[in-house]
């Protein structure tokens, strides 16, 4: 008797564990684990101005536009976050940070979802972005905007874009190229005034 109640019992745990427990740890997955990441490829441009006095002569070897190789960026997700929407409370910022390869190019796995591309050091938190960017600069002939210009170009992604959810199996996309654009003297940050003299 003792024997079969033993027996009684292994197989209702059995049972329980095949119709209740199994099933209920098989639905935790995540719809998005079965989401088709597409591949996104991207040009990274550096805009370099000449700074050196007379133009160029028209014709000459000098590049304006060279690819930003081996620099790092930031890919802001922006799926549960309004793309308009500033919030500088932002601890840690939603994304990643990514590189570029030897010929200026990203190449990145994503799935469905809205996405920006942002210079590395907006990827900061804004108080830390903020505070470096003043320490950056200790020259006379240079000052800053207002916190205001600081907390618009953190907010802002060299390139917005979205990979959409209707597309069947793994798929390739290829983005414009993106151009960052540099200042003489101030480099790309755009909350930088150069009042010094400039070059003969």
């Amino acid at each position: 008797m003792k024997r079969t109640s033993v027996y009684m019992f292994f197989v209702v745990l059995g049972f329980w564990l095949l119709t209740v427990v199994f099933p209920s740890c098989k639905s935790q997955h995540k719809p998005d684990d079965a989401m088709t990441a597409s591949e996104i490829i991207v040009k990274m441009l550096i805009f370099e101005p000449y700074c050196q006095g007379a133009a160029p002569e028209p014709g000459s070897e000098y590049q304006w536009y060279i690819p930003h190789r081996n620099e790092t960026y930031f890919i802001q997700i922006y799926n549960d976050i309004q793309i308009a929407t500033v919030d500088t409370t932002l601890d840690p910022i939603p994304g990643f940070f990514v590189q570029t390869n030897d010929s200026g190019f990203l190449h990145l796995q994503l799935k469905p979802g809205k996405y920006g591309i942002k210079l590395a050091l907006k990827g900061k938190p804004f108080k830390e972005f903020y505070q470096s960017c003043l320490a950056l600069m200790d020259n006379n002939n240079i000052r800053h905007l207002d916190r205001d210009c600081y907390v618009n170009w953190w907010n802002t992604s060299e390139r917005y874009f979205e990979v959409p959810a209707n597309i069947s199996g793994k798929s390739r996309i290829w983005l414009p190229p993106v151009s960052i654009h540099k200042q003489c003297f101030t480099g790309v940050n755009p909350c930088l005034i150069y009042d010094g003299p400039m070059p003969p």
